[in-house]
């Protein structure tokens, strides 16, 4: 069984990490190991697709590249849109490249420079459910009130020991 989405917002939140990974790349010599895979994956649509998908490639690596060092992370914010549109109507038209992609993703992160390596959570609440995600840390959730034991030094006027937080 593959581990395919099941609805548009999974296959968006993939098209979304998928565009970040990738523009993140440009420049590095992560890209290398994306560049070739990718433009592989719209061979999918056609070989004009797979052409294509390429030479937007080239042009993308050539556009930060050339860019001056302090505004290259703003080109590839301004790429990564243009990525996310592309890989979501790849997803949506050939669904089965949804392993292969999740896979060069987490080849192109591992490739990545350490400070270029980004954190991408995808979380999905249905049904009147409640989520929580944590990145590095930890999630703490308190319901109610909670209480705890006040040193005597700091007790309040009434002396129970106890304080509300």
């Amino acid at each position: 069984m593959t581990n395919l989405p099941t609805t548009v917002d999974e296959l968006g939140s993939l098209a979304e990490e998928g565009a970040v990974v990738l523009a993140g790349a440009l420049a590095t010599g992560a890209f290398a190991v994306a560049r070739a895979r990718i433009a592989g994956m719209f061979r999918r649509l056609g070989p004009e697709q797979e052409a294509g998908a390429g030479r937007q490639l080239d042009a993308d690596q050539d556009l930060v590249r050339d860019a001056a060092p302090e505004e290259q992370d703003d080109v590839r914010q301004d790429i990564a849109p243009v990525w996310r549109r592309r890989l979501a109507n790849l997803l949506r038209d050939c669904p089965e490249v949804v392993p292969e992609l999740r896979e060069l993703l987490a080849a192109v992160r591992e490739a990545l420079p350490e400070e270029r390596q980004g954190w991408v959570q995808t979380i999905v609440a249905r049904d009147n459910a409640t989520v929580y995600g944590a990145q590095g840390g930890n999630v703490i959730h308190y319901q109610g009130a909670y209480v705890r034991e006040v040193p005597p030094a700091d007790r309040d006027a009434t002396g129970d020991g106890q304080a509300e937080v």
